[in-house]
């Protein structure tokens, strides 16, 4: 994330993940959404089938990356 950029953690690099790809540099490193996704993602907003879908993709982005 570049300096001055805000964001929420969404979840935190595993250690299957680490091992499988050879990361161990990220082993526990967490995985930070930036706000500025927002605004890119609204402008997919049309995409969704709905516009409660797409608030739902948004609000559980730590959840889906998890499935």
């Amino acid at each position: 994330m570049t300096k001055g950029n805000i964001g929420k953690i969404v979840g935190i690099i595993s250690n299957e993940v680490v091992e499988k790809y050879k990361l161990y540099e990220y082993r526990n490193v967490y995985i930070i959404q930036p706000l500025s996704l927002y605004v890119h993602i609204a402008k997919h907003v049309k995409e969704f089938l709905s516009v409660d879908s797409f608030n739902h993709t948004v609000t559980n982005i730590s959840e889906i990356k998890n499935s």
